[in-house]
């Protein structure tokens, strides 16, 4: 069962290795993290921007999946904020949204400016019509940190539009490396889900280790082109049997693996059991 729809990719993987180079590898990468000094360890958002690397909008299988995104002045003035959403392949993603808390409909198309009222909170919604559109968003204001936000998905029943379960997740904040507890069991049908947004306008390579609770370790590497996104689920990146309790670990690397000083990669990690969403922690790493 795929997260909201079967994720196409556009991945390149490398085949995973034993888990002695695994693991020597993984070392390296946090040697390598400790000779950035300072610039690895929080999780840093220089551009200022807020992304939510998985939005969704439209019905698939009787289900009609609206997102909300919740954005916070913390300003006295008021602020100026652009929406930009895109597809899974950096295209402009389409959809309709209004504001949640008055009814307002503020329009069709894949970019909208909003203003927020000083310390004030907005509450958009998309309209949920048509057949299910993925994708990421992002949204700019000239302050930056003066914003904060937050994403929801909402799962309604496509025939009566009875409310059925909510997920919230947090923006995404770009790291050098991070990672997130991983759980798969067939017999729950239950899976982990991943979502990484490049905002950079180059392609993005991340290097993914997996670190079973068995003592068993794996490794590959994600190619993400620009302002694209991939998503997946974690034995869609590994091969695994039908249950598995462990650790991914990712590290942002060149083409050549070595770790490498940007922040463009912003992720989030979903956790599908009996078709009930709900968000997994993603954690920095920050170097001893």
């Amino acid at each position: 069962m795929k997260l909201f729809t079967s994720f196409l990719l556009s991945i390149a993987l490398t085949a995973p290795v034993i888990a002695e180079t695994a693991r020597d590898d993984y070392t390296a990468k946090l040697e390598a993290l400790k000779e950035l000094g300072g610039q690895a360890r929080a999780a840093v958002n220089p551009s200022g921007d807020i992304v939510f690397p998985q939005v969704a909008n439209g019905a698939i299988g009787g289900i009609i999946i609206v997102s909300s995104i919740v954005l916070t002045s913390n300003v006295s003035t008021p602020l100026t904020v652009t929406l930009t959403f895109k597809t899974e392949f950096g295209g402009p993603m389409f959809l309709s949204l209004r504001d949640s808390s008055n009814g307002n409909f503020l329009g069709s198309g894949s970019t909208f400016t909003v203003i927020i009222s000083p310390f004030r909170t907005l509450f958009l919604e998309t309209d949920g019509a048509g057949s299910l559109v993925e994708g990421w968003g992002r949204a700019t204001s000239l302050g930056g940190s003066d914003m904060g936000g937050v994403a929801a998905f909402q799962l309604l029943d496509g025939v009566t539009l009875q409310f059925l379960t909510v997920v919230g997740v947090g923006a995404s904040s770009a790291t050098l490396a991070f990672f997130t507890p991983v759980f798969k069991d067939d017999f729950l049908n239950s899976n982990t889900a991943l979502a990484l947004a490049n905002t950079s306008n180059v392609t993005a390579f991340v290097k993914v280790f997996l670190f079973d609770n068995n003592g068993g370790s794996q490794d590959t590497t994600l190619s993400i082109g620009p302002q694209q996104r991939v998503s997946l689920f974690i034995n869609e990146l590994f091969p695994m049997g039908s249950r598995f309790f462990g650790t991914a670990h990712f590290f942002r690397v060149d083409s050549f693996g070595n770790v490498l000083g940007a922040f463009d990669i912003h992720p989030v990690v979903l956790l599908l059991s009996n078709g009930i969403l709900s968000s997994l922690p993603v954690t920095n790493i920050v170097p001893l």
